[in-house]
């Protein structure tokens, strides 16, 4: 019976010092920047299933921070329009991102949304999210 507490004990331990290293003990900070060179001001709403950040107009950037989820599946979507244009993107989903970034910078254009990358560049782009 000692054997198996000790191994359960052991198995914790892994398990919240991976969260602790990945989550770096601390906030999330997720900035979204405009990259619409023609002063087009970008209406942004993010949310999760707890948080809603309501409607914002931006015109350079714009950002929010959280605590992600010890036990995983935090998840951020937010939604893009502007001149008569509609898309969406999930920001954040911490199987993606948590052991990239704890400041997560991206940069969104009509192409898509591409986040800072280790190069220093906006290298790592993604498709806008389809409808089913």
């Amino acid at each position: 019976m000692m054997k198996i507490s000790a191994n359960l004990i052991f198995i914790c331990y892994l398990f919240v010092t991976s969260r602790v290293e990945g989550l770096k003990m601390g906030k999330t900070y997720v900035e979204i920047n405009n990259n619409f060179l023609d002063s087009t001001t970008l209406l942004v709403h993010c949310k999760s299933k707890d948080d809603n950040f309501r409607v914002h107009h931006i015109t350079h950037r714009w950002g929010f921070a959280f605590l992600p989820n010890w036990f995983g599946g935090t998840l951020f979507f937010c939604s893009f329009a502007w001149s008569n244009r509609f898309e969406w993107f999930d920001i954040y989903v911490q199987d993606r991102d948590w052991n990239y970034c704890t400041k997560c910078i991206w940069m969104i254009s009509a192409n898509g949304p591409c986040r800072l990358g280790d190069s220093g560049e906006y290298d790592v782009c993604y498709p806008w999210n389809h409808r089913h």
